[in-house]
Order: structure tokens, then sequence, then C-alpha cells
């Protein structure tokens, strides 16, 4: 039977991984194929012939007692945290930047808007 390795990102943080198991035990019935997703080096594995999220959640269980996380898994997850939080200061970054681009764009309007009131003409304006 061919396995299928579902994308991690199907986790979310504090998300129920027991009644997680249990949903991937429902499509792996309905496709009658072994489904597979990792948690942190651990893989959630749901057969078709397992009765019930239990079994799931027990299979997941032991596995995690008996082995440690593989090493590239964990690797992958130093990686993946730390290129989260670096795009979270990119985002902070553009925050502030828009802050700076809409203040000097309004500041811009604001003194245009004062030269062609008062007809203040600069010296690098051509008189008209």
């Amino acid at each position: 039977m061919e396995w299928h390795r579902l994308p991690s990102s199907l986790l979310q943080p504090g998300m129920d991984l027991h009644r997680f198991g249990g949903k991937l035990l429902e499509f792996a019935k309905a496709l009658n194929q072994p489904l597979a997703v990792d948690n942190n080096g651990y893989d959630i594995i749901a057969r078709p012939d397992m009765k019930d999220a239990d079994q799931v959640w027990e299979d997941y269980q032991e596995r995690c007692r008996k082995t440690p996380p593989a090493p590239k898994a964990i690797a992958i997850e130093e990686e993946l945290i730390r290129v989260q939080q670096e795009l979270a200061a990119m985002r902070a970054r553009e925050i502030t930047l828009r802050k700076y681009v809409n203040l000097n764009e309004s500041r811009i309007k604001t003194l245009e808007e004062t030269i062609k009131k008062d007809e203040i003409f600069p010296a690098t304006w051509k008189h008209q």
C-alpha cells in the first residue's frame, strides 16, 4: 500500500492532535491508503485498518515514547522557526516604512498646497 505524506502545515498551533488523528483516519479510510503528517519529528499515522481516533493517538504516543525525533525533522523545525522570526521582523519593518512613506507623502502634499496657495515659487521652480 502506498503511503501519502501530507504537509505539516495542516497542523495549527494548539490544535487537538487526538481530534486531528480522527479526521486523518477518516481520510485514510476514504482513500483506502495510509496517511502521515509530521508533528515536530514524529509522524501522526492513520491507516485504513485502524479502528478509531484513539488507536491513531495511541500509536502516535507510543512512537513518541520509543523513538527520538528524526534529526532532519529537528533541523527543519529549527529552520522554520528562524524563517518565521525573520519574516515577522520584516513585516514589522514594512509597517514602519509604510508609516514613513505615508507621512512623507502627506508632508509633500501639504507643502505643495502651501506653495500653490501662497504663490511661493522655490528657486528650483521656473516662474510662470
